[in-house]
């Protein structure tokens, strides 16, 4: 065996790093909660968890316009000569990277970002004010927890200002530097964290951590992308236009939008679990849901690592090639989770049993649902993504109103109907199967020229 090919191949494949970066969100909290039980105090760890929520939207408000970035950028990379706000040109581009409109881009995202750090900034500055100074005569140090708030809010807005240079490098289908890039700055940030909290720091400490990772992955990502753009292409006259930026704006919204109606049902749904069935079904039915989203994230790499290269293809008119690229790939997203929930189903409660941790996961009828659930969304969402690839998003409208139809059954079934925590699973499951689940594969396999099932079966 060749050691050092095997290492190197290692090395460039996009999926390991994604894995990793997965393995190192798993470890963050593994290795940080009982560093946070331990270095806190009750009252410090109840502010912590208000920075925590407050800066929870964040990555949603960067995910509607890296999105987007990310998708434009590929577009140039595969030699379109210009680009709408939504759809697509029908004209083949013939394949050279337009790497003028790629620095029109990043000129246009520079500016973009700017203005959206220095609103979160002002937003969230204006929000962590109003909330913190009710509570934070109770902290052991005021004085510290205000600047902690400081840093959190200065943290917040270089993160949002940072991440759009990682973001252009995924578009150019630079997936596994970019991949690499985060998956190193990420653990810079756990093993800062953890370090800064053992040294006493306490609130501080994952601010911190977060500013110096943020830096670092600015850095590296703009360092490989400029090694990438050649500088006869770069306009000679380095500003932005607002032409360019308006037209990220249509999709972003909804991009936006759609993300957020996901994050708030999912959190309607914890706020029910602990109201009307408490702490210790809503710690199985969160534990739970928290592995599933674990599987569903590992699995997604398959195919997460190709819409770059997707978004190229889309440019030229070259259906077939997609449809080559992806049916492996979709496989054996299919297959890797349905490997993990097997795992998760048999050994999952068994390993915490071992464990000692007096931790639970839901029955085991409820699990299959669950995870049952977990598949049927990761199915949607590769169908939803590419659709996307057209530069329009038209499942917002069903995406927003299944998720306010399974947050409201859910309601309905544990406060009317007293369900117990059985809601909690069925009503997700039900919402999707009435449209999304079904609907979308098919109307995303109709934008290859085919049918869902011949996909699977035969790539053209």
């Amino acid at each position: 065996m060749n050691s050092p090919g095997i290492l190197r191949r290692l090395n460039d494949s996009a999926e390991v790093w994604s894995w990793a970066f997965n393995f190192f969100r798993l470890a963050s909290g593994v290795l940080l909660l009982p560093l946070l039980l331990h270095s806190l105090s009750t009252p410090d760890l109840g502010i912590y968890y208000v920075f925590l929520g407050l800066t929870a939207l964040v990555p949603i408000l960067d995910n509607a316009f890296s999105f987007n970035i990310g998708r434009f950028v590929g577009y140039a990379m595969g030699g379109a000569s210009e680009l709408l706000p939504l759809g697509m040109h029908s004209t083949k581009t013939g394949g050279t990277p337009n790497h003028r409109l790629v620095w029109e881009l990043l000129l246009a995202s520079r500016a973009l970002y700017l203005r959206l750090a220095f609103g979160t900034s002002l937003l969230l500055s204006l929000v962590m004010w109003g909330v913190v100074r009710i509570r934070v005569q109770e902290t052991g140090d005021p004085h510290w927890t205000w600047i902690a708030a400081f840093l959190t809010v200065l943290a917040a807005g270089i993160e949002v200002y940072s991440n759009w240079w990682n973001a252009l490098l995924r578009g150019m289908n630079e997936v596994s530097h970019s991949a690499r890039i985060s998956t190193i700055t990420y653990g810079t940030k756990l093993i800062l964290s953890c370090a800064l909290l053992l040294a006493g720091l306490g609130l501080v400490a994952i601010p911190i951590a977060a500013i110096c990772s943020a830096g670092l992955l600015r850095q590296l990502s703009k360092s490989r992308c400029l090694s990438i753009l050649t500088a006869d292409s770069r306009p000679k006259e380095a500003r932005y236009s607002i032409d360019l930026m308006a037209k990220l704006w249509p999709n972003s919204w909804r991009v936006g939008l759609q993300l957020l109606s996901g994050y708030l049902a999912m959190n309607g749904m914890a706020i029910l679990c602990l109201e009307h069935l408490g702490l210790q079904a809503n710690a199985r039915f969160g534990l739970s849901w928290q592995i599933m989203t674990i599987a569903q994230g590992m699995s997604a790499v398959w195919t997460q690592v190709s819409w770059p290269r997707v978004n190229q293809l889309r440019t030229n008119g070259m259906i077939s090639d997609i449809c080559l690229l992806l049916r492996p790939r979709l496989w054996k997203q299919m297959v890797t989770y349905a490997i993990l929930a097997a795992g998760l189903i048999i050994l999952g409660q068994p390993i915490l049993t071992l464990l000692d941790s007096g931790k639970q996961l839901l029955p085991s009828t409820l699990l299959v649902l669950l995870l049952l659930n977990g598949f049927l969304e990761l199915h949607f969402s590769f169908w939803t993504v590419l659709l996307t690839t057209e530069n329009h998003v038209p499942s917002l409208k069903a995406t927003v109103v299944t998720n306010l139809f399974a947050l409201t059954l859910g309601a309905w079934l544990l406060v009317v109907r007293s369900s117990g925590m059985e809601a909690l699973v069925i009503a997700p499951l039900i919402a999707g199967c009435a449209f999304n689940y079904w609907y979308w594969p098919k109307r995303g396999a109709s934008s290859l020229k085919t049918s869902w099932l011949s996909f699977l079966v035969t790539a053209r």
